[in-house]
Protein backbone atom coordinates (compact mmCIF):
# COMPACT_ATOMS: atom_id res chain seq x y z
CA UNK A 1 0.00 0.00 0.00
CA UNK A 2 1.34 3.46 -0.94
CA UNK A 3 1.74 6.05 1.78
CA UNK A 4 -1.45 8.12 1.80
CA UNK A 5 0.15 11.09 3.55
CA UNK A 6 2.84 12.01 1.05
CA UNK A 7 2.42 9.46 -1.82
CA UNK A 8 6.15 8.70 -1.65
CA UNK A 9 5.72 5.11 -2.76
CA UNK A 10 6.78 3.78 0.64
CA UNK A 11 4.58 1.31 2.43
CA UNK A 12 2.52 3.39 4.88
CA UNK A 13 3.12 0.78 7.56
CA UNK A 14 6.89 1.33 7.43
CA UNK A 15 8.52 4.09 9.49
CA UNK A 16 10.48 6.69 7.56
CA UNK A 17 14.22 6.20 7.65
CA UNK A 18 15.91 8.97 9.59
CA UNK A 19 18.36 11.03 7.57
CA UNK A 20 21.92 10.43 8.76
CA UNK A 21 22.86 13.79 10.29
CA UNK A 22 26.57 12.98 10.60
CA UNK A 23 26.76 12.10 6.90
CA UNK A 24 24.74 15.16 5.84
CA UNK A 25 26.84 17.43 8.01
CA UNK A 26 30.14 15.98 6.76
CA UNK A 27 29.10 16.23 3.10
CA UNK A 28 27.86 19.80 3.38
CA UNK A 29 30.76 20.83 5.62
CA UNK A 30 33.10 19.86 2.80
CA UNK A 31 30.94 21.41 0.08
CA UNK A 32 30.69 24.69 2.01
CA UNK A 33 34.46 24.67 2.71
CA UNK A 34 34.04 24.41 6.48
CA UNK A 35 36.46 21.52 7.03
CA UNK A 36 38.45 23.59 9.53
CA UNK A 37 35.46 23.51 11.93
CA UNK A 38 34.68 20.69 14.37
CA UNK A 39 30.92 20.29 14.12
CA UNK A 40 28.58 18.03 16.07
CA UNK A 41 25.11 17.48 14.64
CA UNK A 42 22.34 15.71 16.56
CA UNK A 43 18.60 15.24 16.82
CA UNK A 44 16.91 16.72 19.91
CA UNK A 45 13.33 16.75 21.24
CA UNK A 46 11.10 19.68 20.28
CA UNK A 47 11.03 21.06 23.83
CA UNK A 48 14.82 21.44 23.71
CA UNK A 49 14.50 23.88 20.81
CA UNK A 50 11.19 25.54 21.67
CA UNK A 51 10.75 26.76 25.25
CA UNK A 52 7.44 26.01 27.00
CA UNK A 53 4.74 28.51 26.09
CA UNK A 54 6.69 29.83 23.12
CA UNK A 55 4.99 30.31 19.78
CA UNK A 56 8.35 30.12 18.00
CA UNK A 57 8.69 27.71 15.11
CA UNK A 58 12.27 26.54 15.49
CA UNK A 59 13.31 23.35 13.74
CA UNK A 60 17.07 23.66 14.27
CA UNK A 61 19.71 25.88 15.80
CA UNK A 62 23.47 26.23 16.00
CA UNK A 63 25.83 27.28 18.78
CA UNK A 64 29.46 28.04 18.03
CA UNK A 65 32.73 29.16 19.54
CA UNK A 66 34.46 31.07 16.78
CA UNK A 67 37.89 31.15 18.43
CA UNK A 68 37.96 27.34 18.64
CA UNK A 69 36.06 26.79 15.38
CA UNK A 70 33.68 24.39 17.12
CA UNK A 71 29.94 24.20 16.62
CA UNK A 72 26.93 22.17 17.64
CA UNK A 73 23.85 21.85 15.44
CA UNK A 74 20.59 20.64 16.97
CA UNK A 75 17.81 19.45 14.67
CA UNK A 76 14.29 18.70 15.88
CA UNK A 77 13.62 15.01 16.32
CA UNK A 78 12.12 13.90 12.99
CA UNK A 79 9.18 12.16 14.69
CA UNK A 80 8.09 15.64 15.78
CA UNK A 81 8.28 17.22 12.33
CA UNK A 82 4.85 17.58 10.75
CA UNK A 83 5.03 15.05 7.90
CA UNK A 84 7.29 12.56 6.15
CA UNK A 85 7.56 15.10 3.31
CA UNK A 86 9.00 17.64 5.76
CA UNK A 87 11.41 15.00 7.02
CA UNK A 88 12.77 14.23 3.58
CA UNK A 89 12.83 17.79 2.27
CA UNK A 90 13.76 19.72 5.37
CA UNK A 91 16.46 17.95 7.37
CA UNK A 92 19.10 18.56 4.71
CA UNK A 93 18.00 22.18 4.31
CA UNK A 94 18.09 22.68 8.08
CA UNK A 95 21.66 21.36 8.26
CA UNK A 96 22.79 23.54 5.34
CA UNK A 97 21.08 26.61 6.81
CA UNK A 98 22.79 26.15 10.18
CA UNK A 99 26.18 25.47 8.57
CA UNK A 100 25.89 28.67 6.53
CA UNK A 101 25.73 30.66 9.77
CA UNK A 102 29.39 29.73 10.32
CA UNK A 103 30.43 31.83 7.32
CA UNK A 104 29.00 34.88 9.10
CA UNK A 105 30.60 34.29 12.53
CA UNK A 106 33.16 37.07 11.99
CA UNK A 107 30.30 39.53 11.44
CA UNK A 108 28.21 38.29 14.37
CA UNK A 109 28.27 41.64 16.20
CA UNK A 110 26.93 43.38 13.09
CA UNK A 111 23.72 41.34 13.35
CA UNK A 112 22.78 42.09 16.97
CA UNK A 113 19.80 44.30 16.11
CA UNK A 114 16.53 42.43 15.43
CA UNK A 115 16.14 43.95 11.95
CA UNK A 116 19.66 42.92 10.99
CA UNK A 117 19.14 39.42 12.41
CA UNK A 118 16.06 39.12 10.19
CA UNK A 119 18.10 40.21 7.16
CA UNK A 120 20.77 37.62 7.97
CA UNK A 121 18.14 34.87 8.27
CA UNK A 122 16.56 35.93 4.96
CA UNK A 123 19.96 35.93 3.28
CA UNK A 124 20.80 32.47 4.62
CA UNK A 125 17.35 31.16 3.63
CA UNK A 126 17.88 32.38 0.05
CA UNK A 127 21.32 30.76 -0.17
CA UNK A 128 20.01 27.53 1.34
CA UNK A 129 17.17 27.46 -1.18
CA UNK A 130 19.64 27.90 -4.03
CA UNK A 131 21.84 25.05 -2.77
CA UNK A 132 19.30 22.43 -1.63
CA UNK A 133 16.77 21.07 -4.08
CA UNK A 134 13.46 20.44 -2.34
Amino acid sequence: MVCDRCHCGRDSGQPAALPDLAALCAAWQQRLRLQDWRIECRYVPRETLVPDGSEAEISADIHWVGENKTASIRVMNPEELATDFMLRSSVEALVVHELLHLHFVAMDDAFNEPARKLLLEQMINLITGALVEE
